[in-house]
């Protein structure tokens, strides 16, 4: 998407479900010509790559009557362009389970709720810690994601269900531990809050020893 994507406007007005078909397309052949189960597909996806990820998975499942395993979104974005009558963008669902890192809800992100569980850093909010605008703040997601497939750290970001930073701080952090990255439990549902560190190592329950970016 990278490569074809130049301004915003081509951003904004991506054909979605277009895209996610002809990945969606692809998996199917990974799975049908080479023996992959679709158990062990992931996709982990940033921004409106997200919507493409769960428009990938619906065309997956209707061209096979299977249900990917994982989607994991990294600050998924609004969607602008939407066809009345369609369904567009990444939902619960998708895969067995559908995960997302919201880190710029107010900003470049969404504040919707996309997955089975979403995770919202000091949040919802507009920008993270350690951050100088909304597009760094977006991209934090992915950092935080990243480090939690570091050997060891797949639990630095512990989360509790809230509806908001200020409820999460009147109740101390406490409530059912979850955590947000790689090791979230395929369970999970609802609106998770945590709080996270301006400069790596972000996760509150890091080790001290400060990660390579």
């Amino acid at each position: 998407l990278g490569a074809v994507i130049r301004n915003f406007e081509e951003l904004a007005l991506l054909d979605i479900n277009r895209v996610g078909a002809a990945i969606g397309n692809s998996l199917v052949q990974l799975t049908s010509q080479t023996n992959v189960p679709q158990e062990v597909i992931y996709i982990v996806a940033q921004g409106i790559g997200a919507h493409v990820a769960g428009a990938a998975a619906r065309q997956y499942t209707r061209q096979t009557g299977n249900t990917l395993r994982r989607i994991t979104a990294m600050d998924p974005t609004k969607v602008f362009a939407r066809k009345p009558n369609t369904l567009v963008g990444l939902s619960r669902g998708n895969a067995d389970f559908v995960d997302a890192i919201h880190t710029s809800a107010y900003g470049f992100g969404t504040a919707a709720r996309v997955g089975d569980v979403d995770f919202y850093p000091n949040g919802p909010s507009v920008a993270m810690p350690g951050t100088d605008d909304i597009i760094e703040a977006s991209l934090r997601a992915t950092r935080y994601f990243a480090e939690t497939m570091r050997p060891g750290n797949d639990r630095n970001f512990p989360a509790v269900a809230a509806e908001s930073l200020q409820q999460y701080k009147n109740n101390n952090g406490n409530g059912r531990r979850a955590y947000m990255g790689i090791a979230a439990d395929y369970d999970l549902e609802g609106d998770y809050i945590l709080q996270v560190n301006g400069k790596s190592p972000f996760g509150k329950s890091a080790p001290a020893k400060k990660q390579n970016s």
